[in-house]
């Protein structure tokens, strides 16, 4: 079945709600619409909060000294270190070794959860064309189905 026609048939399914789900599905609209305002507000409150630190990290140090009490706060530097993950092949096999040596390996590396979704999506599909439908992937439990319900103006 091509793409339109399922477009065609997902949207016949479509039909107006009856009054008890006009109920909550208009409270539901409002506190998604409610949601989204607040995430961009959020969002405008944390750059302006972020080039405030910075601009009173600045004058922290041009008046070399390392806090200061004002308004109900202490607010200090804090001096951290941070490293990256490896970004070649070459150099997270090097990592890997080293958590190997270690006998850390096991407990330090993990798989991103996304990235493994992904994966299994990509292969079940593959190996459905295939013809196999009971693809497994060796160490990860059966998937989980659910249904999650979605907004979408229109």
């Amino acid at each position: 079945m091509s793409d339109n026609n399922e477009q065609h048939e997902d949207q016949a399914k479509i039909a107006e709600a009856p009054a008890d789900l006009q109920v909550i599905t208009k409270e539901a609209a409002m506190l998604k619409d409610r949601l989204s305002d607040l995430q961009i507000a959020t969002k405008q409150a944390q750059d302006k909060y972020n080039a405030l630190s910075q601009e009173i990290l600045r004058t922290l140090e041009l008046m070399e000294i390392d806090s200061i009490r004002a308004h109900g706060f202490l607010f200090y530097k804090e001096v951290k270190t941070s490293v990256t993950t490896p970004k070649t092949v070459e150099d997270k096999r090097e990592l890997f070794e080293f958590l190997r040596s270690k006998d850390m390996f096991d407990e330090m590396v993990s798989v991103n959860s996304m990235t493994l979704n992904s994966l299994y999506k990509s292969l079940s599909e593959a190996a459905a064309k295939e013809g196999i439908l009971d693809f497994r992937m060796p160490g990860v439990p059966e998937p989980t189905i659910y249904t999650n319900l979605k907004l979408r103006r229109g």
